[in-house]
């Protein structure tokens, strides 16, 4: 019984963790790596370099080959302490960088399941999963390891400031630090800095002085164990450009691209065919491509999420992460709003934060809550409906307006020309690409299939109707298109 107890429990976060790995085919390639932007300019060298190293018996602190000299140990884009990292340089070249750059996509699924799965059904927690880890902002961190990584922790910091809140054991505490220390080791600074805020307002949520302490306490310990990396990294702070505030307003989201989370590509496809690339990218993304490729999140994901937000007078949780969610928002847009300039006038070190729309990942990440409990909330016996017409009303609209703009102006493409490592795969599914109809399919087998015989039957229709709206999220997910590049075969001689 313990050990069937044990795969039931498993098998949801891993059927999540597939079909998350689903929006990223070529990932299993052993003769093509990821390319797109840093990946093949700076990051798939350094990993040839820092495997070399490591297979010869030394540890890669020092890179004579860049720059004559370059200390690594004091970039933490290289992710020189980071556990996962080391470990996966072990395996052959180009595997290992590819589950380097597609792994945390897993992870982050992992992680939302486990945060979720104490608070509503199963089967809300795989779909607000995957929402979250097929989401455009978390598929789009891919070509940023450091980023990726960091990102697909958040929802494990939440996890276990969650169970610390519940009460202080030892072990508890442990893990909250632990996941903090991760996170800090995976080399971003402004997302572990805002997943601390977020994970101390979070303790503080839950109504316990006692818990944000103990929050505290716990992210104290995780900067001592990141402190290999964070103390050679505030050394050469000072006399980088980020201590001048250099950088400090590119790459705000332009309000104008929230349109892009129920229209995909609506402005252009900074990874697509050259007649994709539009100059709307450029006017709204200071002149340059756009850091988040995609911040598609889908018409049902969004549907669920405000039904989500629906709650807020009779759930703490769908408050929180509905307030959350906007001021996430609000961040993100930077320098497009007079909050965050005055904000940086105020906050001490705030400026030293480059790239604002990084803080998109909480908002995906409240969105995907929300559309877990209203999942949760549609399938109650006692939801009334009349609450749900003004939503379910204005999600079918922006439905059509987005199948409209899919079939009018999206091309048609050979699945040839998408012979590509692509984060989502998708203009459009059935018209570009087999394995985004195995994806799709996937999906909708990870809803049907769970817990029919453990949950109270519900009404046919209704049931159906879910189960079709569901498919319906987690197909729309597929479509985030956040291309990585096409395959680009592996030196023979590297």
């Amino acid at each position: 019984m313990t050990r069937r107890r044990l795969t039931s429990a498993w098998t949801s976060p891993a059927l999540c963790a597939i079909v998350a790995l689903l929006a990223i085919p070529g990932v299993f390639s052993w003769s093509s790596v990821f390319y797109v932007r840093d990946l093949a300019t700076f990051f798939y060298p350094h990993h040839l370099w820092a495997r070399g190293v490591l297979l010869s018996g030394g540890f890669p602190l020092w890179n004579p080959f860049l720059g004559c000299g370059y200390a690594t140990a004091d970039d933490p884009a290289l992710q020189t302490f980071f556990p996962p990292a080391l470990l996966l340089r072990f395996l052959p070249s180009v595997i290992g960088f590819n589950l380097i750059v597609a792994l945390p996509i897993a992870v982050a699924a992992l992680g939302m399941h486990r945060f979720l799965v104490r608070k509503v059904s199963t089967e809300a927690a795989c779909l607000g999963s995957i929402v979250f880890a097929a989401s455009g902002p978390m598929l789009s961190t891919a070509n940023m390891p450091n980023l990726a990584w960091s990102c697909a922790l958040i929802p494990w910091v939440f996890a276990a400031v969650d169970r610390l809140a519940e009460g202080w054991t030892r072990p508890r505490a442990a893990l909250a630090a632990l996941a903090f220390g991760l996170m800090l080791t995976a080399g971003e600074p402004v997302t572990f800095a805002a997943a601390v805020v977020a994970a101390l307002a979070y303790a503080g949520f839950r109504g316990r002085a006692g818990a944000v302490f103990a929050s505290g306490a716990a992210a104290g310990f995780g900067v001592l164990l990141g402190a290999v990396q964070i103390v050679p990294t505030a050394v050469i702070t000072p006399g980088s450009i980020r201590s001048a505030g250099a950088l400090r307003e590119m790459w705000s989201l332009h309000p104008v691209r929230l349109l892009e989370t129920v229209a995909p590509w609506l402005f252009g496809k900074y990874t697509g065919l050259p007649n994709e690339i539009t100059q709307w990218l450029f006017v709204l993304n200071d002149a340059r491509e756009p850091l988040l490729f995609s911040i598609y999140l889908g018409v049902p994901a969004v549907l669920l999420a405000v039904v989500g937000t629906t709650l807020v007078r009779r759930s703490q949780a769908a408050m929180f992460w509905t307030v959350a969610g906007v001021v996430a928002l609000v961040a993100a847009f930077g320098t497009h709003t007079p909050i965050y300039r005055a904000a940086l006038k105020i906050v001490p070190g705030l400026s030293m934060f480059r790239y604002p729309s990084k803080y998109l990942i909480l908002t995906a990440m409240a969105v995907a809550v929300l559309a877990a409990l209203g999942w949760d909330a549609l399938s109650a016996e006692g939801t009334r409906r009349r609450k749900l017409v003004a939503p379910v009303g204005v999600a079918a609209a922006l439905a059509g307006l987005g199948l409209v703009r899919n079939h009018s102006d999206l091309p048609t493409l050979d699945a040839s020309h998408y012979d590509t490592i692509s984060v989502g795969a998708c203009l459009d599914l059935g018209r570009v690409s087999t394995g985004a109809r195995e994806s799709t399919s996937a999906r909708s087998a990870l809803v049907h299939g769970r817990r029919r015989a453990q949950r109270p039957e519900l009404p046919r229709t209704r049931r159906s109707d879910l189960h079709r709206l569901a498919a319906g999220v987690l197909s729309r997910q597929c479509r985030s298109g956040v291309g990585l590049g096409r395959r680009a075969r592996r030196d023979e001689g590297a």
